[in-house]
């Protein structure tokens, strides 16, 4: 009887450090994947900071300011979460996905005048690769804070997306 017993309470802590490890290590949870989001969201914000400064409109100045900051919130939940389970980003990570093309091609806008066309555009196109990979990362998480977080980034990011591609281009 005694056996019985303690090969039950054996069973109970494995079955307890089972389900304590799946919720700890949920699959589609890999920091990199996070990781690879919170550098898209460093290059939105990076792209709307410079519209907010080079833009001619104040259509697309506003817009630009709701993108930055509207991004900049749902990055510091993701940066918050990976924290907390142990991912801590630098800058030198955060920038890794920095393009060099839409500096160039920005900066080409400028000089023909057409700088608020091209950053709505670059901003639409950054926007629709972000909400697709939100959605992945949320199809493939099983941790239901986190599907929270990205559900509120997806909104968001979709809200702004709308903004960007019914915004008057001047």
């Amino acid at each position: 009887l005694r056996l019985l017993i303690g090969i039950g309470g054996i069973a109970v802590v494995l079955i307890v450090a089972a389900v304590v490890l799946t919720s700890v290590f949920a699959k589609g949870e890999s920091p990199e994947s996070l990781t690879s989001i919170v550098q898209q969201q460093q290059e939105i914000v990076r792209i709307a900071t410079l519209g907010e400064q080079q833009s001619t409109s104040d259509t697309t100045k506003n817009l630009a300011y709701n993108i930055d900051l509207s991004v900049s919130t749902s990055q510091s939940q993701l940066v918050s979460y990976l924290a907390a389970r142990g991912t801590k980003l630098d800058e030198k990570q955060l920038v890794l996905k920095q393009d060099a093309k839409t500096d160039t091609l920005l900066a080409n806008a400028k000089a023909t005048s057409t700088y608020d066309s091209a950053l709505n555009k670059v901003l639409v196109a950054q926007l629709q690769t972000y909400l697709s990979d939100l959605q992945k990362a949320f199809d493939t998480t099983s941790s239901l804070e986190l599907k929270k977080i990205l559900k509120q980034n997806y909104q968001a990011g979709k809200t702004l997306l709308a903004q960007a591609s019914t915004a008057p281009v001047q």
